[in-house]
């Protein structure tokens, strides 16, 4: 069956891992999913939180998702995430398990390289937004299910920019905007861009679109509403 034979990839794919690096690791959570559906080779050593030091790569099975929850596990150092994609569509998980040993063999022969993603720090007024108050994706202000919509000024280094009335509003990094800012109508940029996409969810106004900016600066949402 399909599942029988992802789950065979996946299984050859561990072993290769493990035939490149005896002492490789593997995240606890991922491990005890792996174990409720095949036997994982033996001699991974289960970690868990952040992964530790001296990792020179984490891999990431699944899809883009996964790679945006494993971003939290090498947030305090410099490990790449290569993304392996496990299901059907990958913007950032971008190698299919059939291409797995290829790249395994350009990794190697040194052959790869590391593609640098921007991210947004987060500031909220009165408000503690954690340990890592970074975002990969978007930060989004959306209404409450009772509400008719929010209205949000937005300033960009202290001058104004617009005021939006809509369902809600996205600031997007290059990353993101291959996912809720895509879905809203955003443009797809490429990840390499100094920009940003700030983007209305169901706008009231026919006039409001997409907006890019440059990446620099501080950007300051106000929002208010009904």
């Amino acid at each position: 069956s399909e599942r029988d034979a992802d789950l065979g990839c996946c299984r050859h794919a561990l072993a290769r891992v493990l035939s490149m690096d005896p002492s490789a690791l593997i995240a606890q959570a991922y491990l005890d999913e792996l174990s409720d559906h095949m036997e994982v080779p033996q001699g991974l050593k289960p970690f868990e939180g952040e992964v530790p030091h001296g990792v020179d790569l984490l891999l990431a099975f699944g899809g883009d998702g996964t790679v945006l929850e494993s971003a939290t596990l090498v947030r305090r150092g410099e490990v790449p995430i290569l993304g392996v994609n496990t299901g059907r569509l990958g913007f950032l998980s971008n190698v299919s398990m059939e291409a797995f040993d290829l790249a395994m063999d350009a990794l190697t022969a040194g052959t790869t390289w590391i593609e640098e993603r921007a991210l947004l720090h987060v500031e909220v007024s009165d408000s503690d937004v954690g340990d890592f108050p970074y975002a990969l994706n978007e930060v989004v202000i959306h209404k409450r299910d009772t509400a008719s919509m929010v209205v949000v000024d937005v300033h960009r280094d202290e001058k104004f920019v617009n005021t939006y009335w809509a369902d809600g509003l996205l600031v997007s990094t290059p990353t993101g905007s291959t996912a809720y800012s895509l879905s809203a109508g955003g443009p797809i940029v490429l990840p390499g861009s100094e920009v940003v996409v700030v983007t209305p969810v169901a706008p009231h106004n026919l006039n409001d679109r997409p907006l890019v900016v440059p990446l620099e600066g501080e950007i300051t949402l106000v929002a208010g509403g009904r």
